[in-house]
């Protein structure tokens, strides 16, 4: 890892974006998924700066297709950091919100989606002593998140693959933020939209589809509209796939919008 961001730091200084650049955080995204050691190691050598400074300082070079990919890569990256919860208390800082709030709105579906997820693992969390002097952007945060995520639209294809479901188990429980039910629930309806046969039976082995059910069962006073609409809509969508009966109005609603 250390030689990886090395050679980050080194291409960062000439704001390079050729496939070397890009393959050092494609291997950062990798060795940090679903690893809370190697996302301890990755902190402690001081990722987490260096990463942020790949998206200012690409934020305006003229290759709109590499800072797209650029970005992105390091927003998957970050989303892996902030899935392990004794290292969000590093990210709960008014700059990274700022900057995560701001990657919300980019043109990018893929940018927009890990933002989303980075908030989302960041809100759940809303014991952290991180947020106690930031509670006016906490509150503002989760009700961005909520609207960002109403006016996304399906992709044509996945945009990202999941080995397992239960990263996502914590959002779901996370009765303190709607915003990252809403994230999480987004999530997992993607994938399993664009391909059931995969995704379905993962919902029951990984312990999801327990929470989705609890989800859908809420009343409007506990929960919010758009939480209860995905969460039914996902419980039905199960429903019809196991039975067989799965039809083309189950893949219409919520998803990301391309541009």
């Amino acid at each position: 890892m250390t030689r990886l961001l090395e050679i980050t730091r080194d291409k960062l200084m000439q704001r390079s974006t050729d496939c070397i650049m890009k393959f050092a955080l494609s291997a950062l995204w990798n060795l940090t998924d679903e690893s809370p050691v190697a996302c301890q190691t990755f902190t402690e050598l001081d990722g987490i700066s260096l990463v942020m400074d790949c998206l200012n300082k690409y934020e305006d070079i003229d290759d709109a297709e590499a800072k797209v990919q650029i970005q992105t890569k390091v927003v998957g990256l970050l989303n892996n950091i902030a899935e392990v919860k004794e290292l969000r208390e590093m990210l709960i800082t008014r700059r990274f919100i700022d900057t995560m709030r701001n990657s919300l709105k980019s043109d990018s579906s893929e940018q927009r989606y890990f933002s989303g997820g980075i908030l989302a693992n960041l809100l759940s969390d809303s014991t952290n002593a991180a947020w106690d002097n930031l509670v006016a952007e906490y509150r503002s945060t989760e009700s961005e998140v909520i609207t960002a995520i109403s006016h996304w639209y399906h992709p044509e294809t996945a945009m990202v693959a999941y080995r397992c479901f239960r990263p996502f188990i914590p959002l779901l429980n996370s009765f303190t933020s709607l915003a990252s039910q809403y994230w999480a629930l987004w999530a997992v309806h993607h994938v399993c939209t664009k391909d059931p046969t995969k995704y379905v039976p993962m919902l029951t082995r990984d312990g999801v589809y327990e929470c989705i059910v609890r989800l859908s069962m809420q009343s409007e006073d506990t929960s919010c509209s758009q939480v209860l609409e995905l969460a039914r809509n996902l419980h039905d969508f199960v429903s019809d796939f196991q039975n067989g009966s799965l039809n083309d109005q189950n893949l219409l609603p919520t998803t990301i919008e391309t541009k």
